[in-house]
């Protein structure tokens, strides 16, 4: 990860007192793996160096416990009872602190161990309002809300001068408590943090988390396992849908985690940024990878899923400096080898190594297809043909399909699904002499397929779809990296023609009268893809990734 550098003139006191009224032992008491004080003094050795990372403590514990992360000011008895203020405290060290070298024009900024949160970035925010003309920096969160009070005869009385929207009150914040500041000179003179101007550095509600009940524990517990992840996909005319889909599917599962999926914004690209500002996602849209790399910095991710093609080490040397741990999708380019994993669900181990993770089984599918299943029998006769080759269909095979079709003289319905990125104009079904019906850019995709008994497709990641419908399906590459997709094949139930432009009209319609009329056939088809996707599932994809995560980062520590 890339770090700005230490802060000059910038002295950080961390208090912490053995005793505790509200939680005992809290400064030591673990949370996620390490003790509390443990999370601040980490992500404040970002910003100070150890000598100037200064831990006000009475307790031989803590002494021990923050060894070799920062100095310890050893707190005079008079100044360990919980009747004393922190200012009284900030005096000491202050004084402390100058027969150690720092000036009065110094900063110290006190940062309790009780605000695990408190990001680097916020504190470095705070050094710049010194510099900008404050004489003390408050952490505060916004805590605008219709507020009563009691009055002299003991009545309630609204603070507010009418009921509107929390949205619509005037901000009012509140002490978070993670951190105040001012310089040295003023706080020994003054005896107080608090001197005039005042600069107010507002903090999100995770970060200005101050912990001093067992409920707040509760609530941090569940913010400590919580993990920042980056999703970057794209989609367009000839990239297709699928990695947008995928994207999308990966954010719904990780709900437990702050995600973000990263989209191009061009011309190129747009159809994947249009899709997504259609859902709810947190998205972030960027010009260009540059502007990729910025955004990292700036979140600091503890994960990044890379859903590119093909990538080089040039394209993902940057972003392996950026994050602790990184995972490629869909990868078959050198660049993937900087991954920690490879996930390769359409082929098989091309990388021959432990961290690559491939096959049907890996597939992450819309959430549509978790709920959704198969019918519980195959039904005797095709009565509904689907025809559906993904977000664009580049080649434009679905007309070819259609001709096939009618070669066959099928008197069933057919469905047609068209994605969001197909550019081949209208489909009128009648001018095939086949009935039906065409639909576009469907949100139950899973319905219509598990309605359907045969599908003419292209060999992505729709087939593993129809694999969990259990719908025989006919095949036809899009490009020459389809040919490539190991799961459309026989062994899995699909009968996959090759190129789908080399393919004729009349060697298709031959194949789809053959499925048509062979019952058996279809039920040994469908029987090879349920049992491929059996094991299938997002949840524990997604577990598997996070659990790989925590555990890199827990040997690195």
């Amino acid at each position: 990860m890339s770090d700005p550098g230490t802060l000059d003139g910038v002295w950080i006191m961390v208090p912490a007192r053995g005793g505790s009224r509200g939680i005992r032992g809290k400064n030591l008491r673990t949370l996620a793996g390490r003790p509390l004080i443990l999370h601040v003094l980490d992500e404040l050795s970002r910003v100070v160096p150890r000598e100037r990372l200064i831990v006000s403590t009475d307790d031989s514990l803590i002494t021990h416990a923050v060894e070799g992360r920062a100095v310890v000011h050893q707190r005079p008895s008079e100044l360990a009872d919980d009747r004393c203020t922190l200012d009284e405290v900030a005096v000491s060290v202050a004084r402390w602190a100058r027969e150690r070298g720092a000036s009065d024009s110094d900063v110290l900024i006190t940062v309790q161990p009780t605000s695990p949160f408190l990001r680097a970035a916020s504190v470095r925010e705070a050094a710049a309002r010194f510099a900008a003309g404050a004489a003390s920096v408050v952490s505060v969160r916004d805590d605008r809300g219709l507020r009563w009070t009691i009055d002299e005869g003991g009545r309630p009385a609204p603070l507010f001068s009418r009921r509107v929207n929390r949205q619509w009150l005037p901000p009012t914040f509140v002490e978070t408590g993670g951190m105040i500041g001012a310089r040295l000179g003023d706080i020994v003179a003054k005896g107080t943090r608090i001197v005039e101007p005042v600069s107010l550095v507002e903090l999100g509600p995770v970060e200005g988390l101050d912990i001093d009940t067992y409920a707040d524990w509760a609530v941090a517990e569940f913010h400590a396992s919580r993990r920042r992840v980056v999703i970057r996909a794209d989609a367009g005319p000839d990239l297709g849908m699928g990695h947008v889909y995928r994207a999308y599917a990966l954010f719904l599962e990780l709900h437990d985690h702050d995600v973000r999926v990263v989209v191009r914004d061009d011309e190129a690209h747009r159809l994947g940024a249009e899709f997504l500002a259609g859902h709810d996602v947190s998205l972030e849209r960027v010009a260009d990878e540059a502007a990729f790399h910025r955004y990292l910095e700036g979140f600091e991710p503890h994960v990044v899923i890379v859903d590119m093609l093909d990538t080089d080490e040039d394209y993902m040397a940057p972003i392996r400096s950026l994050t602790p741990f990184l995972v490629a999708v869909e990868d078959l380019g050198p660049g993937a080898q900087l991954a920690d994993i490879v996930i390769n669900d359409l082929y098989t181990d091309f990388y021959a190594a432990e961290n690559h993770w491939y096959g049907v089984r890996y597939a992450v599918l819309g959430p549509q297809f978790e709920s959704v299943g198969a019918l519980p029998a195959m039904r005797a006769e095709v009565r509904r043909i689907l025809v559906t080759f993904g977000g664009a269909d580049p080649r434009g095979l679905t007309t070819k399909a259609l001709r096939a079709i009618a070669e066959t003289e099928f008197d069933g319905d057919v469905t047609v699904v068209l994605g969001p990125g197909y550019r081949h104009g209208e489909i009128d079904l009648a001018e095939y002499g086949l009935t039906g019906t065409v639909l576009r850019s469907v949100t139950d995709l899973a319905v219509v397929m598990r309605d359907c008994d045969v599908a003419l497709t292209s060999a992505g990641r729709t087939v593993t779809e129809l694999m969990t419908q259990g719908i025989p399906t006919i095949a036809l590459c899009q490009n020459m990296r389809e040919l490539m997709h190991t799961h459309a094949s026989s062994p899995f139930g699909v009968t996959n023609l090759g190129l789908g432009e080399h393919v004729t009209v009349g060697t298709l319609a031959q194949h789809v009268a053959l499925l048509l009329g062979d019952a058996r056939l279809r039920a040994a088809m469908r029987a090879r893809m349920l049992a491929a996707v059996r094991d299938r599932s997002n949840r524990r994809i997604v577990a598997d990734i996070m659990a790989a995560a925590e555990a890199s980062r827990q040997r690195k520590e």
